[in-house]
Order: C-alpha cells, then sequence, then structure tokens
C-alpha cells in the first residue's frame, strides 16, 4: 500500500530520509528546465546551451532535449579547468 506523506503521517520527503539520498539526485537525466535550476540560469539561457552543437551533455530522444547528468557534471569540470 502506497503511504502518501502529508506532514500527519505516512513517510517523511526523500531529503530527510536516513540515507540522505534524495530521489531526483539519483535520476541519470535531467530535463532543460531541470537544467536551468542546477545551473541557476533562466530557462530560455537553458534552452540556448543545450541547443548548441559543441554542448555535449545534452542529446534528443525523439523531439525531447535530455542532458545526461554525469557528462553535465563533466562539462563542468571542464569549463571551470584552469588553462
Amino acid at each position: 500500500m502506497l503511504k502518501i506523506y502529508n506532514g500527519r503521517g505516512g513517510n517523511p520527503p526523500a531529503e530527510n530520509l536516513e540515507n540522505g539520498i534524495n530521489p531526483a539526485e539519483t535520476k541519470l537525466t535531467l530535463t532543460v528546465d531541470e537544467l536551468a535550476q542546477q545551473l541557476n540560469v533562466s530557462r530560455t539561457t537553458a534552452y540556448s546551451l543545450a541547443r548548441k552543437k559543441d554542448f555535449y551533455p545534452a542529446f534528443r530522444i525523439g523531439h525531447r532535449l535530455i542532458i545526461s547528468r554525469q557528462a553535465l557534471n563533466r562539462w563542468l569540470d571542464e569549463q571551470t579547468e584552469v588553462s
């Protein structure tokens, strides 16, 4: 039986679980809206970035733009490397 957390019982939100793992952080991919949230940029900026040919974390599944979380972390590390 599925329990819904409503503040008066049921399961607590995932970020409060003992193991400290947030299910949203275990997803392998992000949407462009989630990318915007992660990078703290506007949705328009996130779409512009995701559509660039050299932004390799983004790929298409059908008409959807999807961002690989692992590739995004690599890309971010590359952007912050000192030359």
